[in-house]
């Protein structure tokens, strides 16, 4: 997977992710209303992607990238989980046409707190701060990478939690180091 766009989906199989399947369930999405705001956004996935109600997934789903930033994260939109969840219960018990498809690698992305049904849009996202600036368009191959870094048995909440308490150090502190009323480096953060 090469291209690169300002969204990516990924696509649930019903199965547990394995390196080998996580290039086939990204597919990229390019969203004309990328950074006008997260009603914009919501509306558009939900025209294109024919959900009838996005979530935030605000709680369930904000993942840092494979390579140390703290100035930017993925952040994930997908259908309404509880309606997603009651379908597929429902399709088992009333043998109806099959319903939405668990998505193993989204749920993976919630330390197993919570299963998560049907497709995500991923997109990047970050604190308001004039020092928090990313690249709106990433590469596949990156949003790849990270997945496969999870993959190994990273906790997305453990570096989620170290990459904000680095970010806020670095707000803080300046570039992670802490002065003394001298101007000497007395201490330095790294997480």
């Amino acid at each position: 997977m090469d291209p690169s766009a300002n969204c990516f989906i990924i696509r649930a199989n019903g199965r547990n992710p394995v390196a080998a399947d996580i290039s086939s369930q990204i597919a990229p999405l390019d969203l004309k209303s990328y950074g006008r705001g997260e009603a914009y956004e919501k509306k558009e996935l939900c025209q294109r992607l024919g959900w009838q109600q996005v979530w935030s997934m605000t709680e369930e789903i904000n993942f840092y990238g494979h390579e140390g930033e703290d100035g930017w994260y993925y952040f994930a939109y997908g259908p309404n989980q509880e309606q997603m969840r009651l379908r597929s219960l429902q399709d088992k018990t009333d043998n109806l046409p099959k319903g939405p498809k668990w998505n193993g690698i989204a749920s993976m992305l919630t330390d197993g707190k919570r299963d998560i049904w049907g497709d995500v849009a991923v997109v990047r996202s970050g604190p308001a701060s004039p020092s928090n600036k990313y690249e709106e368009v990433f590469n596949g191959k990156d949003l790849e990478a990270t997945l496969n870094w999870y993959l190994k048995g990273r906790k997305v909440g453990k570096i989620y939690d170290e990459r904000e308490k680095s970010r806020a150090m670095r707000m803080y502190f300046g570039n992670g180091s802490a002065m003394n009323m001298n101007g000497a480096q007395y201490m330095n953060f790294k997480f």
